[in-house]
């Protein structure tokens, strides 16, 4: 079944993503039948590393790719 998910990425920069921002914190909410941990593995990102526009627009296409969410939201 295809569920909805949310994640959302805790940087040490403001809300404006910059190119050196570094990735403090993942959380991931809405999910009900895929463990936080398996839905982690799937991201091309970890806390602690840089992250930029392109690294989050990866995660959106890798988790779609899944084929296991029909909606998924980076906040």
């Amino acid at each position: 079944m295809l569920k909805k998910i949310i994640f959302c990425f805790f940087l040490f920069s403001s809300s404006v993503l910059y190119a050196d921002s570094t990735l403090h914190h993942i959380s991931i909410k809405g999910n009900q039948r895929i463990e936080s941990e398996t839905i982690l593995s799937y991201l091309p990102v970890k806390v602690g590393e840089g992250i930029d526009q392109a690294k989050l627009d990866q995660c959106l296409k890798d988790l779609f790719a899944t084929g296991y969410f029909i909606d998924v939201q980076v906040q």
